[in-house]
């Protein structure tokens, strides 16, 4: 995970990998044609690793999906990261 702090905000933040140039805020498409094209499928391995229920809120189903982000980063940093939407120049 990159040494950058998420403020007490709760900024919206996402996950990449290191090698994607897209903004997954602003330029999803591109983004996501990318990953699945160099194989990664982040979105399907998520969805694989994220145990939820519609019973639960959606702040919760949000809390968890969070989770999921933060352990494949630990799980496999030298291909993802965290990012902000500030990281990406226009």
């Amino acid at each position: 995970m990159s040494n950058k702090k998420i403020s007490s905000k709760k900024q919206e933040f996402k996950i990449t990998t290191f090698d994607n140039p897209f903004s997954p805020f602003t330029h999803f498409d591109e983004w996501y044609t990318f990953d699945i094209q160099h194989g990664y499928d982040t979105l399907g391995v998520l969805g694989r690793m994220t145990m939820s229920s519609k019973q639960l809120s959606m702040a919760d189903q949000k809390r968890i999906f969070e989770s999921s982000i933060f352990d494949l980063v630990k799980m496999f940093p030298s291909i993802y990261k965290i990012v902000l939407e500030g990281d990406y120049s226009n």
